[in-house]
C-alpha cells in the first residue's frame, strides 16, 4: 500500500535519508580513517561528532521534501533515495578505482577515462529503471538499503575494538601550545638540530649553491660540509625513516608496521640521545610524527595545515579533509575531478579559512619562521631536535620569488629548484637566529633528505638503448642531500666526494656526540674521499595501499660501488619478495 499520511511520509523520508548520508558521513570516514589511521591526529569519534550537525540538517531537508510531496511523487522520491544510497555503496565498496597516492601530484584524468563511462552507465541505468518501475521495486529497494546499512553497522561494531585504543590515543597534545613553546627553546650549550628536507635532491642543492645570482650560500652555510657523493637508501620515505635513525634495513622479512615499531622502540639514535640525558623534540607532518614518536621523546608536534594550534582548528582541519576524501571515494568518476579540484579539494578550499595552506610547503615554512621569531636558549638539558619537513616535496607551488605560483607547477628542474632554494633560505634564517643568540657554533647541525626528487640532471648519462643503463629515475631517487656542521666547525661551506650513505646517519651522530652507541655504518665525517665504498639502494614500486599494507612489493636491491651518479657503479642485486602472495 502506498504511504499517504504525512506523518508516515516524514518518518520514512527521515529513515531512508539517514541510510543514504551514512555512507558519506559514517561508513566512508570510518573505513578511510582506520585504513589510514596515522594520517590523522584527531580521534575518529571527535570527527564523527562534528558531522552530526551537518547530517541532521541534510536528513531534515530530505524529510521536509518528502513531507511536502504528493503521494504519487513521494513513492518515486523514496525509490530514488534508496537507489542513490545503493549506488553510493556500490561506488565506495565495489567500483573503487585506483587513482594513485594523494602525494601532492596531479591526477591524469585522461588515463582510465573508461571508468567514467562504467560509473555513468550504472548510475543512469539504476536511476532510470528504479524511477520507471518504482511501484514494483519499492519494497526490494527498501529492504536492500536497510540491509546494506545494518550490515555496515555490524561491520563497524565488530572492528571498533581493534582500533579503539589507537583512536583514543590520537593526541591533540601533539599540537599543544606548551609542546610548541618547548620546541622553540634550545639549550644554551649543547644542541643537535637534525633537519630532514623531504625529497631534496643533492644535485639540486649543488645547482642552488652554484647560482651566483643569489646570496653566497658558501658563506651562509658557515661550518658545513656538503657530502655531494652521498647516496640514499630507499625510493620512499616510509622505509627510509627507520634506516636514518637506526641504520637498520627492511627486507620484507616481517610486516612493515611491526618493523617500524621495533626500530623506534629499540636501538636508535633518538632513544640513545634521550637515555643519555637529551630532551628530544620531534616535529613533522602528522604521519611522520606518528612514526617517530613510538620511541622515547620529550615533545612531539605535528604541524597542522591551518597553522593554528587551537584544538578547534585542528579538529576542523582533519574533519573536512576526511570528508573530502570520503566524497571522492563515493562519487562517480566524472565527479571525482571536481572534488579533487587539482589538489585544492572541494570542501577544504571553501570551508577552511586558508588561501593555500593545504600545501605543506607554506605550513612547514611558517613553522620554521615562527621558530626563528620565538627562539630561546634556556633549556636545562641538552637538546636533540629532529624536524622532518615537507617544504621541498611535491607539489611545487612557488615561483622564483618564493611566492605562491597560483597553481601547482610541473615537476621540472626550474620549479623544483625554486622551491628547494626558498626552503633552504628559510632554514638558513633559523640558523642565523641561532648565531644571534649564541648557540650556532656549539651545535651539531645536519641538513639532509630522505630521497631525491625524481629528476635526472646528469650531464654524462648513457643512451636509452645502453643495456647497462640503470633507469634514471632510480638513480635520481638515490641522490639524497647530506650536509653536516659538527660542533665548533667554522669556515665557508666545504664540498666532499666521500661515498657516504643515509645508512651512516645514526653512526655519524653517535660518533660526533660521543654517545657510546653501536650502529651499523660509519661516521661520514671520517670517510676518506678517495675510498671506494660498497653501498646499497633499495627500490620497490609504490602501491596505493603501501601506508597500511603489511609488506611492500618485491624489493630490488642495487649495489653501488663508486660514484652514485655513474651507471657503471650500479649493479642489480637481490630481490626481496614479500611474504604475502597478493604483493608478488
Amino acid at each position: 500500500m502506498i504511504i499517504t499520511t504525512r506523518s508516515r511520509q516524514i518518518l520514512f523520508s527521515t529513515i531512508i535519508s539517514l541510510f543514504l548520508v551514512s555512507n558519506i558521513f559514517l561508513f566512508g570516514p570510518y573505513n578511510l580513517y582506520t585504513s589510514n589511521i596515522n594520517e590523522f591526529v584527531v580521534p575518529l569519534f571527535t570527527i564523527l561528532g562534528l558531522y552530526v550537525g551537518i547530517v541532521a540538517f541534510i536528513v531534515m531537508l530530505f524529510a521536509v521534501i518528502g513531507y511536502c510531496l504528493p503521494a504519487g511523487l513521494y513513492s518515486r522520491y523514496i525509490v530514488i533515495l534508496c537507489s542513490i544510497s545503493i549506488l553510493l555503496w556500490l561506488q565506495g565498496n565495489i567500483f573503487v578505482w585506483d587513482y594513485g597516492i594523494f602525494d601532492g601530484n596531479s591526477i591524469n584524468w585522461e588515463i582510465g577515462g573508461w571508468r567514467g563511462w562504467v560509473d555513468a552507465s550504472i548510475w543512469i541505468l539504476v536511476l532510470v529503471v528504479s524511477t520507471i518501475k518504482h511501484q514494483s521495486l519499492r519494497a526490494p529497494l527498501l529492504n536492500l538499503t536497510a540491509f546494506l546499512f545494518f550490515i555496515q553497522l555490524i561491520g563497524i561494531s565488530a572492528t571498533w575494538s581493534r582500533y579503539e585504543d589507537l583512536m583514543s590515543d590520537k593526541a591533540l597534545k601533539l599540537e599543544s601550545a606548551s609542546s610548541l613553546k618547548d620546541i622553540q627553546n634550545f639549550s644554551p650549550e649543547k644542541n643537535v638540530l637534525h633537519i630532514v628536507l623531504d625529497g631534496f635532491q643533492s644535485d639540486i642543492f649543488q645547482r642552488i649553491i652554484n647560482d651566483k645570482s643569489f646570496d653566497d650560500y658558501y658563506d651562509r652555510l658557515d661550518g658545513f660540509t656538503f657530502y655531494r657523493g652521498n647516496s640514499g637508501l630507499w625510493s620512499s620515505t616510509y622505509m627510509t625513516i627507520p634506516a636514518i635513525v637506526s641504520g637498520k634495513i627492511y627486507f620484507n622479512h616481517m610486516p612493515k608496521p611491526d618493523f617500524v615499531t621495533q626500530v623506534f622502540r629499540g636501538d636508535n639514535i633518538l632513544n640513545l640521545a634521550f637515555n643519555k640525558g637529551y630532551d628530544v623534540d620531534l616535529v613533522s607532518d602528522k604521519f611522520e610524527v606518528n612514526m617517530y614518536n613510538r620511541g622515547h621523546y620529550t615533545n612531539s608536534y605535528a604541524i597542522p595545515n591551518n597553522l593554528h594550534i587551537k584544538k578547534e582548528s585542528i579538529e576542523l582541519d582533519d574533519s573536512i579533509r576526511l570528508l573530502d576524501i570520503s566524497l571522492f571515494r563515493y562519487a562517480p568518476h566524472f565527479v571525482k575531478k571536481y572534488i579533487y579540484s587539482d589538489q585544492l579539494w572541494l570542501l577544504q578550499q571553501f570551508l577552511i579559512n586558508r588561501e593555500y595552506q593545504q600545501y605543506r610547503y607554506f605550513s612547514h615554512n611558517a613553522f620554521l619562521k615562527s621558530l626563528a621569531e620565538n627562539i630561546r636558549n634556556d633549556r636545562q638539558k641538552p637538546v636533540y631536535k629532529l624536524f622532518h619537513l615537507m617544504t621541498t616535496h611535491a607539489p611545487f607551488v612557488v615561483n622564483e620569488n618564493c611566492t605562491y605560483a597560483g597553481q601547482t607547477l610541473e615537476r621540472n628542474v626550474d620549479n623544483v629548484s625554486f622551491q628547494a632554494r626558498c626552503s633552504l633560505d628559510t632554514v638558513i634564517s633559523l640558523l642565523e637566529e641561532m648565531k644571534r643568540i649564541g648557540i650556532y657554533d656549539s651545535s651539531l647541525i645536519i641538513i639532509m633528505a630522505d630521497h631525491g626528487a625524481g629528476l635526472d640532471l646528469r650531464q654524462n648519462k648513457p643512451a636509452d638503448d645502453d643495456p647497462n643503463r640503470i633507469h634514471p629515475y632510480i638513480i635520481s631517487m638515490a641522490l639524497s642531500l647530506m650536509a653536516i656542521k659538527p660542533p665548533n666547525s667554522r669556515g665557508t661551506l666545504q664540498l666532499s666526494d666521500a661515498q657516504s650513505s643515509l645508512a651512516d646517519t645514526a653512526a655519524t651522530i653517535n660518533s660526533i656526540l660521543g654517545l657510546g652507541g653501536d650502529f651499523d655504518g660509519r661516521s661520514i665525517t671520517g670517510i676518506d674521499e678517495n675510498a671506494v665504498i660498497d653501498r646499497r639502494f633499495y627500490y620497490y614500486a609504490w602501491q596505493r595501499d603501501d601506508w597500511e599494507s603489511d609488506y611492500t612489493g618485491p624489493i630490488q636491491e642495487f649495489k653501488i660501488n663508486g660514484s652514485v651518479f655513474d651507471d657503471k657503479s650500479w649493479q642489480a642485486g637481490k630481490v626481496y619478495l614479500p611474504k604475502d602472495s597478493d604483493r608478488q
